[in-house]
């Protein structure tokens, strides 16, 4: 697993945006101990469709859950709690920007994947492609994209702050406002581009409109 300051640079950001969710002035959406949805332009080819949930750790893999999918509607159950062994630093404390500060430097994290298969869930089920949580808009020549990805956090995280980077070959503000709380979290990244210039962000806060795509279905 990237470490999650590499994972909040530009060349991660090939993505795409997610608002809404609790009022509590808090910027995130964390608290969780369930996901469920509809998979949008689901196969049909198979007549068994199995989504398993893992966290690919650092020295070992954990199953974290699976759900039969139906009509593209899936429902999975997540642990409350997740051992450290699964979980990796989020940061090496020489590699934060200057601009950017970060509370709770020793916590570790752990993302949730999650892929689909054909099958009834066993050892020798086809895989068929990654799922995530997405929105996406183009106006013009602007173009707005995010993605949310489920995330363990073994402890309060906080970073905010800003840093320049190139996005997409222009230069941009890239900003932090991410509030992740022990237990499952939403790490959220999003990208706009135009004419005029770039901005990307990293946050745990969704917004509406996401839902949940093939991985290979989305074009940015």
């Amino acid at each position: 697993m990237k470490k999650i300051i590499t994972l909040l640079t530009i060349a991660a950001f090939a993505l795409v945006a997610v608002s809404c969710g609790k009022d509590d002035g808090i910027p995130h959406d964390g608290g969780y101990t369930s996901l469920s949805g509809t998979i949008q332009n689901m196969p049909t080819s198979a007549s068994k469709y199995t989504l398993k949930a893992f966290i690919d750790g650092p020295t070992a893999e954990l199953a974290v859950a699976t759900s039969d999918v139906v009509n593209g509607k899936f429902s999975l159950a997540l642990p409350a709690t997740v051992a450290d062994k699964y979980l990796e630093t989020a940061f090496d404390e020489e590699d934060i920007p200057a601009n950017v500060t970060v509370s709770g430097i020793d916590t570790k994290m752990g993302f949730l994947e999650l892929e689909l298969y054909e099958g009834e869930g066993g050892p020798d089920d086809a895989y068929v492609d990654d799922i995530v949580l997405a929105v996406s808009s183009v106006s013009g020549t602007s173009i707005f994209a995010a993605q949310a990805r489920p995330t363990y956090s073994n402890s309060v995280l906080t970073v905010t702050g800003s840093m320049t980077e190139k996005i997409e070959g222009v230069t941009g503000t890239v900003s932090f406002n991410m509030y992740l709380m022990q237990g499952w979290n939403w790490m959220v990244q999003t990208v706009s581009i135009s004419t005029t210039g770039a901005s990307a962000s990293s946050t745990t806060k969704l917004h509406g409109g996401m839902m949940w795509y093939l991985e290979d279905d989305l074009e940015y």
